[in-house]
Order: C-alpha cells, then sequence, then structure tokens
C-alpha cells in the first residue's frame, strides 16, 4: 500500500473539501498510509466523519504563504516518506507543482482540477495550467472540463484524466419509508448559491409562468446568496407576485433532511462542473430535472428531464411535466436515479481510479 499526502488549503463546507474527506476516508479503508495537510487555518467542517476513522487534519500555517508553501510541501513529503501526493484546490495544487522544482524524494503527483473554465481563459488559469505541465496528472472533475483541456491545452492531453465525484449513498439515502403522498401539493427543491451562475432570475420567471398556468406546487431554495443578488431577489419576487411561492433558506449543513422532506428537485444553473447536489438529490431517490448544460445530461441519463437554462418557457414546461406525473410515477423515477448515481459515483469506483493513477 502507498504512502499518501493529501494536500488543501482547509477542510470547509465546500464540494472541493467534502470530496478530498471522501478520498482520505476512502483511501484509509483500502489500507493507504494517509496524511491530511491544510495551510490556512483549522476550520474542519467535516472532523466527525475523518476522526471516526482517525484521520487527522494537520495545519501548518507556516505554508500560508505562496513563497514558503512549496518548501513546506517538500519537507512534509520527506516526512512522511510520501509516495504519492494528491492537492486539491488551485493553490495547493500549484505550490505541488512548484515543489518539483526542489531536489528531493521522487514522488508521483496528482493535481485536481475543479473547475470549469468559461470563454477566454484568465491569466490566472493560464499560469495555472503551465504549472500543471510539472504534474503526473492532472484529474478534472467533470468531463466537460476534461474535453476542454485536452482540447485547448495540447501539453496536457496524455495527462488528463476525469474522476467525476463521489457521492455518499448511505449518508445521502432516501427514508426507509419513502412511499409516494398522492394527496401532497409537490414541494421542488433547489441547492446551492443564490447567483447569476444558478440562474435564480430565470428560475423564478418559470414559477411565474407555473403559476400563470394553475399548476400547484411550492418551491424551496437553500444556499447563501450573493450580496449583490438580495435585492434582485426580492425585487423579483415582488414583482412576480410569487412570495407564496417561493421560500429561500440559508445553507444547511442537514441537507439529507431537506432532501428527503421534498417531492421534486430542480438544478436550473446556466453552466456546472460535476454538480454534487444533483448526485446527492438523485442518492436521495428525488425525481430531478435540471439544464441541459456540460454534465448533467450525462449524470441525470435522461433528455426528457433537461430543459435549455436560458428558455423560461423550456424550464417550466419540463417542471410542469414532473410535477403533473402522479406520484407514484415520480417515485419510480427516484428509484431508477437512485440506482444510476451508485453506478457512477460509488466510493469503489472513486478510488479504483484513483488507486490506478498512482
Amino acid at each position: 500500500m502507498s504512502r499518501i499526502l493529501l494536500l488543501t488549503d482547509d477542510m470547509g463546507p465546500g464540494g472541493a473539501e467534502r470530496q478530498l474527506a471522501f478520498l482520505a476516508i476512502e483511501l484509509k479503508k483500502a489500507g493507504h498510509r494517509i496524511r491530511l495537510v491544510g495551510f490556512h487555518g483549522k476550520e474542519n467542517h467535516y472532523a466527525e466523519s475523518l476522526a471516526a476513522n482517525d484521520i487527522e487534519l494537520e495545519t501548518h500555517t507556516e505554508g500560508r504563504s505562496r513563497l514558503t508553501r512549496p518548501w513546506v510541501i517538500r519537507r512534509l513529503i520527506r516526512e512522511h516518506k510520501a509516495e504519492a501526493v494528491i492537492a486539491y484546490k488551485d493553490g495547493p495544487s500549484m505550490a505541488a507543482c512548484l515543489a518539483r522544482l526542489i531536489p528531493g524524494r521522487r514522488f508521483r503527483l496528482i493535481v485536481s482540477e475543479r473547475n470549469l473554465t468559461q470563454k477566454e481563459m484568465p491569466l490566472y488559469e493560464k499560469i495555472k495550467f503551465q504549472l500543471f505541465r510539472l504534474a503526473d496528472y492532472v484529474v478534472p472533475n467533470s468531463y466537460t472540463q476534461q474535453e476542454y483541456i485536452k482540447s485547448h491545452l495540447p501539453h496536457l492531453a496524455t495527462k488528463t484524466t476525469a474522476i467525476t465525484n463521489m457521492v455518499d449513498t448511505e449518508l445521502f439515502s432516501p427514508l426507509n419509508d419513502n412511499s409516494p403522498t398522492p394527496s401532497q401539493t409537490p414541494a421542488v427543491m433547489a441547492v446551492g448559491r443564490v447567483g447569476r451562475q444558478k440562474n435564480t432570475l430565470n428560475y423564478l420567471k418559470a414559477i411565474r409562468e407555473l403559476k400563470d398556468r394553475g399548476v400547484q406546487c411550492k418551491f424551496v431554495w437553500y444556499g447563501w446568496m450573493e450580496e449583490e443578488f438580495i435585492p434582485l431577489v426580492k425585487e423579483s419576487v415582488e414583482q412576480l407576485s410569487i412570495g407564496d411561492m417561493i421560500t429561500f433558506h440559508p445553507a444547511t449543513t442537514d441537507v439529507v433532511t431537506e432532501y428527503r422532506k421534498a417531492d421534486i428537485f430542480c438544478l436550473p444553473s446556466i453552466y456546472e462542473g460535476f454538480p454534487n447536489v444533483l448526485c446527492e438529490a438523485m442518492a436521495c431517490a428525488l425525481p430531478c430535472v435540471c439544464s441541459d448544460v456540460c454534465d448533467n445530461p450525462h449524470i441525470i441519463g435522461r433528455q426528457e428531464w433537461t430543459f435549455n437554462p436560458r428558455s423560461v418557457n423550456d424550464m417550466a414546461d419540463v417542471l410542469q411535466k414532473m410535477i403533473s406525473l402522479p406520484a407514484e410515477e415520480r417515485h419510480k423515477i427516484g428509484v431508477r436515479n437512485r440506482e444510476r448515481v451508485t453506478e457512477i459515483c460509488s466510493a469503489e469506483t472513486f478510488v479504483r481510479k484513483y488507486e490506478a493513477l498512482f
């Protein structure tokens, strides 16, 4: 088994940190010797699950500076006798590449690419992808970003391979008694940052369109709201007269409970990488609809439940089609969703793909 050093900024509540926690735990279960290191403070949103698997987040704040971090990484590799390094987030990934230039123990370097490049590449990303030449493998978490890298950055084409996100299907699961309730007014749930990427304003217009069509439903959204979007959302809800149909809630650490309360899940984003929330909702056996962008069609597997996110009418049509189904039919779709996400996002598949690289 291998000695593996895992690098990140910290273990906050974000999707990348959640995936790294999953990876650390599953690699430990597979018999590898794991050392998890962060450089920016001691925030550890996943402390309980990591501790249950005897994994501690080490904080090395002397590596907070971009100038010193490559040297700290090189020292940690020597101390741990690391055979492989897996770096998550841009800062640790770029620093690990620079550590390759410092003489010392040889190690295999895997950098994680969590972004989805849009239109023209900014200077920061150009520098990052030049540094990635020093890595053995570049691992985007979406097939969309993999294709972008291979087509636009030929010097990285042979070392780029997608490993999509893992979903803890034991945690994200339906209630034991999740039988359909035909008399219930369907509740449509959305999860994510309230902002331009998530297409919130068009989503609100689609809700108004459903109201005009007489569709009986209610909507809930969980996620923090971008500051500049707060007045826009309030104004839209008021102008569209849909305050009786949608409620916004802050992000919650117990999102599983909220998935289990919902009847339908919707992801209306203009763009996505490989969205955790869609996979989590499917694992909870929710029938889902989503925008037909990036990796979403691959995840959901059924084109009839995807829509053009820039078309309010198309979004409303697909939502109405799902809402209007009998509860028993939605239940069957949810069961199929759980089977699909278990197949494509299992812990076994996730870890096996990483192991193949080192």
